[in-house]
């Protein structure tokens, strides 16, 4: 393999693995600017050979398993962010943790894919949680954090990538027991009704009121005061929660290969009423396949 071959599958493992800078200093031992110069510059291969050493050493592999991709990345990730971090997330986003990681993974899932994974990692390092702790879209979490991670985001991408974020769930549940439950509907009724018998897998954060007929859906959504007062979260910083929601139920029917739909906000907890309520007219069935 040549310098510039060794190069690239150093360099793709750092992305792939998620290594920022500041590790690369520290295992290193060089200036810093040196190192921006090696990545900068597709001709220097300065480094080629101190970094293979540095990263095998640091992550207990061999040269071989870097250059050939031989390699579990997401073991490596855990190895690596758990020198950085706790297993859980500080207390500010523990403590009345009713709210599932697959609410908010496949959001992390998008922004790597369009952005890089640098680029996810650092957003949630910027709330001290270690990027691994959405592995598992069964961690708990509170809704202070979905919160501030909406708030967080909305600044970094479009508007128009804003407000399709609901609709990227499938990103994160698509390949889970779950994601496969939604694939084996093939109407509107049955996905709907898969959602409404697993929302606990979701969240507790809120109670949830549905009717359900092979025609309609009444969707309500009510404040759990009892889990989530203690937050003390302002209606109003909920509003960016209400349409991600909307947006959210109108894409569910994708999981199982139907045509996303419309819906309407007939009450709204942002408006002073007392719950959210959305409501969605069912079509027959139609394949995405079809359109």
């Amino acid at each position: 393999m040549n310098m510039s071959d060794k190069k690239r599958q150093i360099l793709k493992f750092i992305f792939k693995v998620g290594i920022d800078l500041k590790t690369l200093v520290y295992i290193l031992e060089y200036d810093v600017n040196k190192i921006k110069a090696w990545f900068t510059n597709v001709h220097d291969n300065s480094l080629n050979e101190a970094l293979l050493k540095q990263l095998t050493n640091f992550f207990k592999i061999t040269e071989d398993q870097i250059l050939l991709e031989k390699y579990n990345c997401k073991n490596l990730r855990f190895i690596y962010f758990g020198k950085k971090f706790d297993t859980e997330p500080p207390e500010k986003y523990k403590e009345y943790s009713y709210s599932k990681t697959r609410t908010s993974a496949h959001i992390l899932k998008y922004l790597s894919l369009t952005r890089g994974q640098h680029f996810s990692d650092d957003l949630i390092q910027s709330f001290n949680i270690s990027p691994t702790f959405f592995d598992s879209l069964d961690n708990e979490i509170n809704l202070v954090f979905f919160i501030e991670l909406l708030e967080k985001v909305k600044p970094l991408i479009s508007q128009k990538e804003y407000n399709q974020l609901g609709c990227l769930l499938f990103l994160g549940i698509k390949n889970s027991t779950l994601g496969k439950e939604f694939a084996s509907k093939n109407n509107y009724y049955s996905c709907y009704n898969t959602l409404i018998k697993n929302l606990n897998l979701f969240d507790n954060n809120f109670i949830y009121n549905t009717q359900l007929t092979p025609e309609k859906l009444i969707f309500q959504a009510r404040l759990n005061n009892e889990n989530i007062e203690p937050l003390n979260i302002d209606n109003q910083r909920l509003s960016n929660i209400t349409f991600y929601r909307k947006t959210l139920l109108e894409w569910i029917p994708y999981l199982s290969e139907l045509a996303p739909l419309q819906s309407k906000i007939n009450k709204c907890i942002t408006q002073g009423d007392s719950y959210t309520e959305y409501e969605f007219e069912l079509p027959k069935a139609h394949s995405l396949f079809l359109l």
